[in-house]
């Protein structure tokens, strides 16, 4: 946690005399700098000699002591808006979808940079389109992308649909239309889809593959069928293994008639979004199940369609997808600015680790892990580049009632090992929590116990096991008002 240096805020329990408070306090070497008299929080320094951990595990195992903590630095939250609107109030009409992910706020931190690929496997890309003509990818002959329906260099779209998605994802700030997720980065057009008819998965399994090999990072699938293609499978293993993040759409219900979700979204290595309305709530046509990771904006999502100047709100979980495939170039621009090498899960482990909770547990079958929270995820993004030295836990202090997602504990490495289980362990050393099987550079912990109820407050101890039988640990504080 950043905090003021030396400092920490604590409440002695109601009924403690001042000389018991003032004993303790010289006993810890500790000064009273101020106090907020109405609430009885002091505001006390630890003195230089003095390992800061060490005393404020002092006071937190005090029985007088009603809670210590750090004094927490706090920032102002800032936003940025894109060039189209004047204030807030204008996105939220416009826009809704990015207001409700918190996209401005985020944009104070990231706006995408060019170096950054999204891949748009979709019915094309009108890229004359005056939102998107400046954001799209060229290859060195000049090509934004290509057409496996037609077997051609020209992806441009026939349909509206890979249009609208591409305008979600990364729509160029400007004083007219509409603006994406990220809208600095590029845009690779991938057409797989014709104009009205349903495509080929071997169209899929071929543009995944052009993708992955022309250097996207980012592949958004706003398609899907009931049925599996062991070619698209390996397709996507091997974008994924190239380093590639997929993200697909979760399906509609005139997809799967049960609403599960379907393929490509199905496949272990993809990303499975479903859609949400202006109010958070699962958008009725949205197919979800165990599969699901998240959701994100879907019904009435203005966006640009073929043709200059020209608009249109559509709905579905194909506009879902593209909102989490313009944050998570967000993320990888963050990542490549800070100079720190990054996997796909890496990326999807931050997405889905600081959602907007839409359940009372920690994922459910119907929202996932929650809303996409493009504010939170980018706030995720720094620790990285902090010391890779040593472990990190964050946020830390963390409240897991009020949080979306968990605390999340970083790998100290950037080399090729990762997570495989994560114990929690109570400050008398009892076993909390105990899951394995986890597979990332981050493990989070949602601050639950193994009977799925929210630990109590207090200080907490991780050991956090690597693949290659490595043991990181750390402290973990809980705050639960």
């Amino acid at each position: 946690m950043e905090a003021v240096k030396g400092e920490i805020l604590v409440k002695f329990a109601d009924g403690v005399s001042a000389n018991t408070v003032s004993a303790f306090n010289v006993k810890a070497g500790a000064s009273v700098l101020s106090q907020i008299k109405s609430i009885g929080v002091k505001r006390i320094k630890i003195p230089p000699g003095r390992d800061f951990n060490e005393v404020l595990d002092e006071y937190r195992n005090n029985p007088d002591v009603e809670f210590a903590e750090p004094n927490g630095l706090v920032y102002p939250l800032s936003y940025k808006l894109p060039e189209q609107y004047g204030d807030i109030d204008e996105m939220k009409d416009a826009q809704w979808g990015l207001y409700n992910i918190k996209a401005h706020y985020a944009w104070a931190d990231e706006t995408g940079s060019r170096d950054v690929v999204i891949a748009i496997l979709d019915t094309g890309v009108d890229y004359t389109h005056p939102d998107l003509k400046d954001n799209m990818w060229e290859d060195e002959l000049g090509n934004h992308g290509w057409d496996f329906v037609n077997d051609n260099n020209d992806p441009m779209d026939d349909h509206n649909h890979g249009t609208h998605v591409a305008g979600i994802a990364g729509a160029v700030s400007s004083t007219y239309g509409v603006v994406g997720a990220a809208w600095q980065c590029s845009i690779m057009a991938v057409k797989v889809l014709p104009d009205s008819s349903p495509g080929s998965w071997g169209d899929v399994a071929a543009g995944i593959e052009y993708a992955a090999d022309n250097g996207a990072h980012i592949i958004n699938m706003s398609l899907g069928s009931q049925d599996s293609s062991v070619a698209v499978e390996i397709a996507v293993n091997y974008a994924y293994d190239k380093g590639v993040l997929l993200i697909a759409a979760s399906g509609n219900i005139n997809m799967s008639p049960e609403l599960k979700v379907v393929y490509p979204a199905k496949h272990h290595n993809v990303m499975a979004v479903g859609a949400t309305d202006s109010d958070n709530n699962r958008a009725s046509f949205s197919c979800y199940g165990p599969e699901l990771d998240m959701v994100a904006p879907g019904v009435d999502i203005k966006s640009t369609i073929i043709g200059a100047g020209q608009y249109s709100d559509l709905s579905g979980t194909s506009m879902a997808a593209p909102f989490v495939a313009g944050v998570a170039a967000l993320i990888v621009s963050q990542f490549n600015k800070m100079g720190v090498s990054w996997r796909p899960d890496d990326v999807k482990d931050i997405l889905i680790s600081n959602t907007h909770r839409l359940a009372s547990s920690r994922w459910d079958a119907e929202t996932g892990y929650g809303l996409l929270d493009a504010r939170a995820a980018l706030k995720a993004v720094q620790p990285f580049g902090v010391d890779r030295k040593k472990v990190i836990a964050y946020p830390n202090p963390f409240n897991p009632v009020d949080s979306g997602g968990g605390v999340n504990i970083r790998m100290k490495t950037d080399g090729d090992d990762y997570f495989d289980r994560l114990r929690i362990f109570s400050l008398d050393g009892r076993l909390v929590r105990d899951m394995e099987n986890i597979s990332g550079r981050v493990a989070v912990w949602d601050g639950m116990n193994e009977d799925n109820n929210f630990v109590a407050p207090g200080l907490y101890f991780f050991a956090a096991e690597t693949g290659k039988g490595e043991m990181e640990r750390g402290k973990i504080t809980v705050l639960i008002r």
